[in-house]
């Protein structure tokens, strides 16, 4: 999908927003406060194509749980950040047999430089191995400073029973308290494995037939062809790329270039009520227009054109 029509689809559905950190970015209305991305009104479920598939009840999920990357921005929450590249579900996976979790997969350099192709290769190539990246929470550590705690990068997991997760009650199953997010996260492993099979992203970091109890039900199979709602937009490895029609930051505060007038006019007027206070690194239509603290700058997208972050007027 190129970023105009993500953005027309996406836009009747929560707010358009301007990270200073991370550029353009989207949050969804109607949703808890507790809104938790692959873990609030969704489920896994496994399909003989493409492995385990973040099925929601969520009218836009079919493109933000599968294109993009989730950040939980200390100040305002989950923030979905576009990418274009399509996957079964964006999360990091780990397992010692016993529990399994996952976490919405944060974005890396790569991705946020325009590589996002090269992003997927480098960080899984089948596996998710880089050293750099693990280190520091996933980049957490790096983007919001050296006070970013286990205890928070702990809220950003869904962990359970490796037997529940074919049950779909995942509010009634799932860990929540952080200090044992954080003991079993130091037992388990990486167990990301996203393939890339007949040209399609494949999810193989849950084994459909991993039940320890004698009593559970394997995660059913289901074909493909029964689950269209959750596989609307499914497109194949090799697509277009559209990330540089995107402008991204690096994360830290005041890395992303000031947006164009023509950006600005497709910002939300307003900053949702449920992020919380308005925070200086987030803005809206109305509010960016007396910031002066963006960078105004030239940022080269991956084809090596520069992009002119415009200064707006004062």
């Amino acid at each position: 999908m190129g970023f105009q029509a993500l953005h027309d689809k996406l836009m009747a559905y929560g707010d358009w927003l301007y990270s200073d950190r991370w550029g353009e970015v989207w949050v969804p209305e109607n949703v808890p406060d507790d809104f938790h991305p692959y873990f609030t009104n969704g489920r896994w479920i496994s399909t003989q194509q493409f492995g385990a598939v973040w099925a929601t009840d969520y009218e836009w999920g079919n493109i933000v749980f599968h294109y993009g990357r989730w950040v939980n921005d200390p100040e305002n929450g989950w923030l979905w950040i576009p990418g274009f590249i399509w996957s079964p579900g964006w999360v990091i996976w780990q397992s010692d047999g016993h529990y399994t979790g996952w976490m919405p997969l944060p974005p890396d350099d790569e991705f946020l430089r325009g590589g996002e192709k090269k992003s997927f290769q480098l960080s899984y190539g089948g596996r998710l191995t880089t050293p750099d990246y693990k280190h520091g929470y996933y980049g957490y550590a790096g983007w919001y400073g050296n006070g970013y705690s286990a205890y928070r990068f702990a809220r950003n997991w869904v962990f359970m029973g490796s037997g529940d997760i074919g049950d779909g009650d995942y509010i009634r199953r799932a860990v929540t308290q952080p200090a044992e997010i954080t003991n079993i996260l130091l037992r388990t492993h990486d167990a990301t494995n996203y393939p890339v099979i007949n040209n399609y992203i494949v999810n193989r970091s849950v084994d459909p037939s991993l039940r320890p109890q004698a009593n559970r039900e394997p995660l059913q199979s289901t074909s493909t062809n029964e689950v269209p709602k959750y596989l609307a937009y499914v497109a194949t490895f090799d697509g277009p790329a559209h990330q540089q029609e995107v402008l991204h930051g690096t994360g830290l505060p005041n890395s992303a270039p000031r947006p164009p007038p023509s950006v600005v006019q497709t910002l939300s007027y307003r900053i949702p009520s449920q992020i919380g206070h308005a925070a200086g690194h987030l803005f809206s239509k109305i509010s960016i227009r007396t910031a002066r603290s963006l960078a105004s700058k030239t940022k080269t997208h991956s084809k090596g054109k520069a992009v002119s972050g415009t200064p707006l007027p004062e």
